[in-house]
């Protein structure tokens, strides 16, 4: 059996509209640290190629802190 490949486009899709008619769980607290939230960040972004960072980071870092967790 071989391992499954993908991969991830060179350009990431335009960051969507919140809808905010759309039903979610429940926002939870951040109650993470300067540190932590560097590291959960660094975490996140660790399996994504290093080019696309730039634009992904910051969509990241806004659901760490708007939802307290990254989705991704």
């Amino acid at each position: 059996m071989e391992p499954v490949k993908f991969s991830l486009p060179d350009k990431l899709p335009k960051y969507p509209k919140f809808k905010k008619e759309i039903r979610r769980a429940p926002a939870r607290d951040l109650t993470l640290s300067k540190y932590e939230i560097k590291i959960a960040l660094k975490n996140a972004l660790r399996y994504i190629p290093k080019n696309l960072h730039p634009g992904i980071a910051p969509e990241f870092s806004d659901e760490l802190k708007t939802r307290g967790r990254i989705y991704g």
